[in-house]
């Protein structure tokens, strides 16, 4: 039975996205014969997992769906990472999945009756020349901060003059965003600000950077609309995980028992419960895990994989933890897994080739979570 026959080949609908200008859009601006006034955007794509897991490679003109992982292996030249074209993880809200793709745009996973239907929102040619930093909720909208990397890559590229930007599922292009607090670091003066980063005691910590003639570093936190300056020791701080003890009580449970039996001690989770994917840890020395947590209606679960694929799905129940190991698709040498989430009843894992801090193929797999759970799931 071929791969295809599972999609329908993706019932491929053609986005009716067009790339938008060179220069950033303006917000505002609904003059475009492009932009479609009512209704949604048209999908990418419809998926539809059945008997076999669903491969996409990321691509120029958005994702593309290859017959199996090894189909990846040799599609791309290992480039340093700034450059190359991968998601860091999710972000979650009322069932849908979210993706901020490095170099191309949005992605949008929604489940429905018929299967996962998937948005592609471009960035165009101005996300291109930049890289994708940080991916967040902000007054209830996804957010992504686009940033000049020049510690790894050469360039002669300004800094953004427009570095955050959002989407909706009615406009077939990126969106300009703002956020006050940053606005006295001005892209227009020259100023790069290389992270933003939400904390726990409701501050946002960043760097700001000059490109000016005189280059000047800045760490800051803000507090609505005061902003410190932090000194290098606590903006490390304010970048490790949480203690295992700040979790929410359910997934804290869990996360203990996915740490002995993966003997894992952090993981970076996602859920429809932050505003982005947080660290816990109960040793910041040992490995990592990758974890999707949802707390819907008392019923609470958590998904986790490791980059080899080795995986855990955990569900609560009369005070009962349940736990069910099984493995993600296996992945050819030197690929690993870099993200998991739920959209509906099925699994969507990122994936990547990488080598140091070089990245070479990259892209998501989709498999439903039933045929995961099963003895023999490859």
């Amino acid at each position: 039975m071929k791969r295809f026959a599972a999609l329908a080949l993706l019932a491929v609908l053609l986005s009716s996205c067009s790339k938008p200008a060179e220069k950033p859009p303006d917000q505002e601006d609904t003059s475009s014969n492009e932009r479609q006034t009512s209704g949604l955007i048209r999908p990418e794509a419809l998926l539809q997992t059945g008997e076999h897991p669903l491969w996409f490679q990321f691509n120029e003109d958005g994702p593309l769906h290859i017959g199996s992982i090894e189909e990846a292996f040799f599609s791309r030249a290992l480039i340093p990472w700034p450059l190359a074209l991968y998601a860091n993880g999710f972000l979650a809200r009322e069932g849908s999945l979210l993706l901020a793709v490095n170099r191309d745009g949005f992605l949008h996973f929604t489940p429905n009756r018929s299967g996962i239907i998937m948005h592609r929102i471009p960035g165009g040619d101005f996300w291109q020349r930049y890289t994708v930093g940080s991916f967040f909720f902000f007054d209830q909208k996804p957010v992504t901060l686009l940033y000049l990397d020049d510690i790894f890559i050469e360039t002669e590229d300004t800094v953004p003059l427009q570095r955050l930007w959002t989407y909706n599922l009615f406009s077939p292009e990126a969106l300009p965003f703002n956020i006050l607090f940053l606005d006295k670091f001005a892209a227009e003066e020259g100023w790069n600000i290389e992270s933003l980063r939400y904390n726990s005691d409701n501050s946002w910590h960043y760097k700001a950077v000059s490109k000016k003639d005189r280059p000047e570093i800045r760490l800051l936190r803000s507090y609505g609309e005061e902003t410190e300056e932090i000194s290098a020791g606590v903006f490390r701080n304010l970048a490790l995980p949480l203690p295992l003890e700040k979790a929410p009580v359910p997934l804290r449970g869990m996360l203990s028992a996915v740490f002995e039996k993966s003997q894992c001690t952090s993981a970076s989770v996602a859920s429809p419960d932050f505003p982005h994917a947080i660290d816990f840890a109960a040793n910041r020395e040992g490995e990592s895990i990758l974890g999707f947590y949802s707390d819907k209606g008392g019923e609470q679960f958590l998904l986790t994989a490791k980059p080899n694929g080795d995986a855990f799905y955990l569900t609560t129940g009369s005070g009962e933890i349940s736990i069910h190991q099984f493995s993600l698709p296996s992945l050819p040498e030197t690929f690993a897994y870099t993200g998991i989430g739920l959209a509906g009843d099925s699994i969507i894992a990122l994936w990547e080739e990488r080598q140091g801090y070089s990245i070479g193929a990259a892209g998501f797999m989709a498999i439903s979570l039933e045929l995961a759970l099963r003895p023999s799931n490859t």
